[in-house]
């Protein structure tokens, strides 16, 4: 009875066993069945490859342009104006008469003036044949001699009034519209037309103290005005001895041809002084510099990963922005999505800026 009762026991522990085999083999092996877990690669991220340009460093400024030469044609005495001899708006050579007052007067004395003249050397040539016979004294003689020379003082005098009466012009240029008619009583205080000499022309503009030793003598300027499409050169010749308190400028003069007379004095100017060339110079567009408390940096993708460098920047041209520091030529700098990447961050790399669609 024993005998029986144990082998029914081990029989059911055979079964036991047999059905959880079966029942382990049936289940599938979720370990086995599954598919890996993908690996993340990070958002897409618009991209720019830093390289190296020519990068001109240009300072801008505004101006105006002036005469050359600037004068208030007025006559050197007083009297009527008998004589105006240019049209206005006209080009005049240096030298040129262009405006006569009475000197009607002024002849009559002259003639008066060279009778006497004619007199005294007369009593001065009898005096000294009288003198060789001692038929008068020395002291006579002299007297007679310096009379004759002091109507010949008086006559130049006279003649150098004459030729003031004659307003002439000073240099080469346009004249302007004139302030008297003919026939006007005209004085030294009153200005008959105005003079200016427009070929060449002086541009003037104000530069920052800053770049007081950028700016020389003999250097190149470009600068545009309103209406013509290409722009003019000028060359800098003179610069301004002090600094303006009120601005913290100087101004600088440069001078630029005009032969076809299509400038005018008074023109505004858009000024650029290129004061230096930098051929290696790395330009970014500056959406890509981020502004953080001890400077700025940027991100850049290395190995897949986002990689925070901080930069140190120069000069701007249009959107771009000159790096000093921090990156260096092939790097490829994110432009996009700043504000939702970070250090080590995965990241794939989508459209590639184009470098001229910035800098031009």
């Amino acid at each position: 009875m024993k005998r029986t009762k144990t082998l029914a026991v081990i029989l059911f522990a055979i079964i036991v066993i047999l059905g959880l085999g079966c029942s382990t083999k049936d289940k599938p092996d979720e370990t086995a069945s599954s598919p890996p877990a993908p690996v993340s690669k990070g958002i897409t991220v618009d991209v720019f490859v830093a390289v190296e340009s020519k990068l001109e460093n240009i300072i801008n400024a505004t101006g105006s342009l002036l005469s050359n030469e600037l004068v208030q044609i007025a006559p050197d005495r007083s009297g009527k104006l008998i004589q105006l001899n240019f049209n206005e708006s006209s080009y005049v050579k240096e030298g040129s008469l262009l405006a006569k007052i009475d000197d009607e007067e002024l002849k009559a004395q002259l003639a008066k003036q060279k009778v006497q003249e004619t007199m005294a050397i007369r009593e001065e040539e009898r005096a000294q044949e009288l003198r060789k016979i001692d038929a008068i004294p020395q002291d006579e003689f002299e007297r007679l001699q310096n009379a004759r020379e002091q109507i010949q003082a008086d006559i130049k005098i006279t003649q150098v009034q004459i030729a003031k009466t004659g307003v002439r012009a000073p240099f080469s240029g346009i004249v302007g519209l004139r302030n008297l008619s003919l026939g006007a009583y005209v004085s030294p205080s009153q200005s008959i037309v105005e003079l200016q000499q427009t070929n060449p022309l002086k541009l003037e503009f104000d530069i920052p103290e800053k770049f007081m030793q950028q700016i020389k003598v003999g250097q190149k300027v470009t600068f545009s005005i309103v209406g013509f499409e290409k722009p003019f050169d000028a060359t800098i010749y003179a610069t301004s001895t002090e600094i303006t308190p009120s601005t913290r400028s100087f101004k600088v003069r440069a001078r630029c041809a005009n032969p076809a007379g299509t400038l005018k004095p008074g023109n505004f100017a858009k000024v650029e002084v290129i004061t230096g060339v930098n051929e290696h110079a790395i330009m970014l567009p500056s959406d890509a510099v981020v502004p953080v408390i001890d400077g700025q940096k940027v991100f850049v993708i290395k190995e897949g990963k986002v990689d925070e460098r901080n930069v140190a920047t120069g000069d701007r041209k249009n959107t771009m922005i000159e790096i000093i520091s921090g990156i260096q030529p092939g790097d490829t700098v994110i432009v996009s999505g700043l504000l939702s990447i970070s250090q080590n961050m995965p990241v794939q790399a989508g459209q590639v800026i184009d470098y001229n669609t910035h800098l031009n």
